[in-house]
């Protein structure tokens, strides 16, 4: 009778039940990385590739950036709301939202980080099909903060600070480690962006004025207006790739 049930197909001896169990440990802790390596790259840190070169020279074409989450506030799931963290100040390299782009619905999102979870962030919802909240983050430097008014001459930037009367000139003018790409061609009798002129704006209590290094390919505040903290996401903290240029950045 023994020897009829340790025959059948259902009985498993030691080995297989040992295998099985040591599967069943390995997907647990896929599973487990899995989780912890989103909630890790959503709320504190994470990898991101530049794909424009608004940014040359400072951050060039496909360079790989690791940018903290958690420096402008914890961000909550699944809102644009933030909880706690600094302000964006002058000089940042950030990653933000230009204000052309729409934010994806919740469900949207939701769905979008299972998909980028399970896929090690190389797969994405975003953007198939031509969505109208397809992403269009981007990386620039903060140029101007709340209360201050910005203006553009000639494609040099010049800020006056709320509540002074000076004007501080472009980053390259006083900071001899930024270097700032500028057309080289002068189109007087066109407006903004292709002058490079730009009458004094100011800023609103909760607005910031982007830019990036390459005046000429840069698609930033001077062609969609200043932006809210809320469409910052991120600071920028260090390069990692390629590994020639590893280190901090300015």
């Amino acid at each position: 009778m023994m020897n009829s049930i340790r025959g059948g197909s259902s009985y498993r001896g030691p080995e297989e039940r040992s295998a099985g169990y040591r599967l069943r440990i390995l997907l647990s802790i896929i599973v487990i990385f899995l989780v912890w390596y989103r909630l890790f790259t959503f709320f504190f840190v994470a990898g991101v590739q530049v794909e424009s070169a608004g940014m040359e020279p400072t951050i060039g074409q496909g360079d790989g950036l690791i940018v903290s989450r958690v420096h402008f506030g914890l961000p909550l799931p699944f809102t644009s709301a933030r909880i706690g963290g600094s302000s964006p100040a002058r000089d940042d390299i950030v990653v933000f939202t230009p204000n052309e782009v729409r934010p994806a619905p919740a469900l949207l999102r939701a769905a979008d980080g299972i998909v980028r979870l399970v896929s090690f962030e190389r797969l994405s919802l975003r953007g198939l099909h031509g969505y109208p909240w397809e992403p269009g983050s981007r990386v620039a430097r903060v140029i101007a903060g709340p209360g201050d008014t910005v203006q553009m001459s000639e494609w040099f930037y010049q800020v006056q600070p709320a509540g002074s009367t000076g004007m501080i000139p472009d980053l390259d003018e006083r900071d001899g480690a930024v270097r700032i790409q500028r057309p080289q061609t002068r189109i007087e009798t066109l407006s903004v962006p292709l002058s490079g002129t730009m009458e004094p704006q100011t800023l609103g209590e909760n607005e910031f004025w982007l830019a990036g290094d390459n005046r000429g390919r840069a698609f930033d505040s001077l062609h969609t207006g200043p932006v809210t903290r809320n469409q910052i996401h991120a600071r920028v903290v260090f390069r990692f790739r390629p590994l020639p240029r590893f280190g901090g950045i300015r």
